[in-house]
């Protein structure tokens, strides 16, 4: 997995992709994280991630080379 970290609305972000073709999206404000969306479309496992400087945008690269 992967992981890369943002800021949104006064949150910070933590972005962690998978194995699983996953890319999900965590608020890490608080003590706990809580996971605030799951987006898919992978065909393979996403192995990396890059998250813009303004921490608004990501981007993700699978296995088998597709970049989202």
């Amino acid at each position: 997995g992967c992981t890369g970290r943002g800021q949104a609305a006064g949150h910070v972000l933590a972005v962690s992709c998978s194995y699983d073709k996953s890319v999900k999206v965590w608020d890490v404000s608080g003590r706990a994280g809580k996971l605030v969306s799951v987006m898919s479309g992978h065909a393979g496992p996403v192995l990396e991630l890059a998250v813009a400087p303004g921490g608004d945008q990501v981007l993700t690269g699978e296995v088998i080379g597709r970049v989202l």
